[in-house]
């Protein structure tokens, strides 16, 4: 028989206990696990909220200054000046010349690495008309004008010559010319029209470099003048024959006041422009003799010396 161990047991009561009590923490720290992060994700909410309303507060309630110098900065466009246009509304304030319109012919020039002048046409000017007596205050004020912006001045031609006086004005950035239109020589009593009209000297380069082809084609032809060319802007058309274009553009001697004429050129297909004829009249028939010249003016007026009268250029 075997006799009772001395080893005390754990009562069945004090183990049901302890695991009771043991599964009762375990069940508190799951419940508030729950409770830690909805804690957490609502002081996350309130931080969130702060730094929201910081970085609101910061964005709208900065200095209108601020923001204002920033947009300045970003979208102002840089607009190209023009000194013509600037110095004829000038002018136009002091001998109420009206609006400055863009349809001058402006002084003939030769521009800094081109071997011809050009006299752009669309230019800037002012244009008004005065009585005998008023036209010589007008143009007082005019030559005060531009000797007070130190222009440079030359005298073309006065209604001692002409019926047209021109006085040139010439500074570094723009070109100017005062025209005065007499009824005739020495003229005192009759109305005069005067026109002021300006260039930008950088316009001329630009003109000038557009007018190449046809100065190539001019200077290639054997009735050229042994004088400085001088050339206008072309007017170009599309000739009825594809490939083929017509232009016109005035020719003449830079520095004379005189002559000039009409100078035709046309381009064919290989897109060289080629030199016509200078004329101030309506060419014979007879003149479109070549098959390029034909093709390039077919239906353009021409005259017909045998029928005495008008014709066009045929195929």
């Amino acid at each position: 028989m075997n006799e009772p161990s001395n080893e005390q047991r754990p009562s069945p009561n004090v183990e049901a206990t302890s695991t009771e009590t043991a599964t009762k923490q375990e069940v508190k720290r799951h419940r508030s696990r729950p409770l830690l992060v909805g804690g957490l994700a609502l002081l996350i909410a309130i931080l969130g909220g702060v730094a929201t309303l910081t970085v609101y507060k910061n964005y709208f309630e900065k200095p209108q200054t601020s923001t204002t110098n920033t947009q300045l900065t970003v979208t102002k466009p840089i607009e190209k000046k023009n000194v013509s246009k600037d110095t004829l509304a000038s002018l136009s304030s002091q001998i109420s010349a009206g609006e400055v319109m863009d349809d001058g012919v402006a002084p003939a020039y030769k521009p800094a690495g081109y071997n011809f002048a050009v006299a752009p046409s669309k230019s800037p000017a002012l244009h008004v008309t005065r009585s005998a007596v008023d036209s010589r205050t007008t143009s007082a004020t005019i030559v005060s004008f531009f000797k007070g912006k130190s222009y440079a001045e030359k005298v073309v031609a006065t209604n001692a010559d002409s019926s047209l006086a021109i006085t040139e004005y010439s500074a570094n950035d723009a070109k100017c010319v005062l025209h005065q239109s007499y009824n005739d020589i020495n003229d005192t009593v009759n109305a005069v029209k005067i026109d002021v009209i300006c260039r930008d000297t950088n316009d001329y380069t630009a003109t000038a470099s557009t007018l190449m082809p046809f100065y190539t084609a001019y200077r290639a032809s054997a009735s050229t003048s042994n004088g400085t060319v001088l050339l206008y802007d072309p007017t170009i058309k599309q000739s009825k024959t594809p490939g083929y274009k017509i232009a016109e553009a005035g020719v003449g001697t830079y520095g004379e006041l005189v002559g000039g004429a009409m100078g035709l050129f046309y381009m064919t297909p290989d897109n060289s422009w080629h030199f016509f004829k200078a004329t101030q009249e309506l060419p014979p028939c007879s003149m479109y003799n070549t098959a390029d010249l034909k093709k390039a003016y077919v239906g353009t007026q021409c005259y017909d010396i045998p029928a005495n009268k008008e014709g066009v250029v045929k195929l």
